[in-house]
């Protein structure tokens, strides 16, 4: 069961970020709180606090919101970005955490919160990443 619920799970939020609904019987009355509605626009206030962003001015901040695209992962597993992978994206944390591994190291490196960012030097120089990010474990209180 455990496994069935974490490969639904995947596909559920794989098919949330490329803007795919699943097709639900019409007599399953789904209830969406706001928390749960996902939008893909960015909103650019979210940009307004991230570091490597501000040197640009408010109307390219706009632009950047406009050409991106929110995307939803899921809380408990999965890498965000692995390392070795090539990929052109730039991740900015609107809601939870990520944490940053090094292969031939133990343990984080770096735990990112809201408005925390990664992924910009791969898409900066075309370079594959050298980190992995992923939710992580929980931080102690």
């Amino acid at each position: 069961m455990r496994v069935r619920d974490r490969v639904r799970s995947h596909i559920y939020y794989a098919f949330r970020r490329h803007g795919i609904n699943i097709p639900y019987p019409i007599q399953v009355q789904i209830d969406q709180s706001p928390a749960a509605d996902v939008s893909h626009v960015v909103d650019a206030t979210l940009l307004n606090g991230v570091a490597i962003f501000a040197a640009l001015t408010g109307e390219q901040r706009e632009q950047l919101a406009v050409a991106s695209r929110a995307l939803l992962f899921e809380a408990r597993a999965g890498h965000r970005c692995a390392r070795g992978k090539r990929a052109p994206r730039c991740f900015v944390l609107k809601r939870g955490e990520a944490a940053v591994t090094l292969a031939q190291t133990v343990g984080e490196v770096a735990r990112h919160r809201e408005g925390g960012y990664f992924g910009e030097m791969s898409l900066l120089t075309g370079d594959t990443r050298s980190a992995t990010v992923d939710r992580g474990p929980p931080t102690a209180s």
